[in-house]
């Protein structure tokens, strides 16, 4: 039998995560990015997460790392990669054109545009319509149809 030796690893990939509360994770553990970390350096993958978001959403002080609050850079889940643009609240919609309550949080186009063409991201991990179901769907009678067609929009400028 004859060995094959493992040549070099690839090139780090970029990774966004994209969407709302459950991008954002709440708490480290409940996070699936802290999760999925784990996971790929498990498997000794090397990522570059990218977004203009740390950490996950602090309750007791009722904001965000792009409000100054972010987690410790931990042994197990170090400060890049904790990077993502999972905004707590938002609907497809505003993740689409910006939320006009956090107007400094931008909108997906700057998410991806204010890079240049080499941090723009490899991988996309959305994560969306749970908000636009509970919120506008459920509570106000919109519509699914709307929904979806936000949801495209978000795929189109991905893709």
């Amino acid at each position: 039998p004859t060995s094959m030796a493992m040549g070099p690893f690839p090139p780090a990939f970029k990774l966004l995560p994209l969407g709302d509360s459950i991008t954002d994770g709440g708490l480290k553990t409940r996070s699936y990015r802290y999760h999925l970390h784990q996971l790929l350096q498990q498997e000794q993958h090397r990522v570059e997460w990218v977004g203009s978001m740390h950490g996950v959403y602090d309750r007791r002080q009722g904001r965000n790392a792009t409000r100054g609050v972010l987690l410790a850079n931990e042994a197990d889940w170090p400060l890049e990669a904790q990077r993502h643009e999972g905004h707590w609240g938002w609907t497809s919609q505003q993740l689409l054109r910006g939320n006009v309550r956090q107007p400094q949080r931008g909108r997906l186009s700057m998410w991806l545009h204010r890079q240049n063409d080499s941090q723009l991201p490899d991988v996309v991990l959305l994560h969306v319509g749970t908000n636009d179901l509970t919120k506008d769907v459920i509570k106000m009678g919109g519509s699914v149809a709307a929904t979806a067609a936000h949801v495209r929009g978000i795929l189109r400028r991905i893709c």
